[in-house]
């Protein structure tokens, strides 16, 4: 079974498998729309991190953020309500829903697909609900 750990959803996110630079990621990573990745080889960036001061803070920077994201995606759905977790997935990745398949966004957030449907459909009606009552 596929659990989705974390979303890189932005331009310019990394894409860090594991925290070991030399070692095998333990993550597969998979792009779920049309992407551009620029992948280095590893030999010449570990002699560059272990001698440009920049570029290591640069890379340990990379390293938290992503770690974050997938901190995030374990503490989340322990500690808040579906729909707690549902809101805070809008927030975080704003249009992501409407992006990506509903069982990755299901896995992510540790609900039952029918929680999930029931989530977004009431956002949706409550959505338009506002949207006609601003109406003159």
């Amino acid at each position: 079974q596929d659990t989705t750990v974390c979303f890189a959803a932005a331009p310019g996110d990394a894409l860090i498998g594991g925290m070991d630079i030399q070692g095998n990621a333990p993550l597969n990573i998979e792009a779920l729309e049309e992407s551009e990745v620029v992948s280095l080889p590893m030999d010449a960036v570990i002699d560059r991190v272990r001698t440009d001061p920049e570029l290591a803070k640069i890379y340990n920077q990379l390293l938290v953020e992503s770690g974050n994201r997938q901190i995030m995606g374990k503490t989340i759905p322990g500690q808040s309500t579906a729909t707690q977790r549902y809101d805070w997935f809008c927030k975080e990745y704003p249009g992501l829903i409407e992006r990506v398949n509903n069982r990755y966004a299901v896995s992510y957030l540790g609900m039952t697909p029918v929680t999930f449907s029931r989530l977004r459909h009431g956002v949706a009606t409550k959505d338009a609900q506002q949207k006609t009552r601003r109406r003159p």
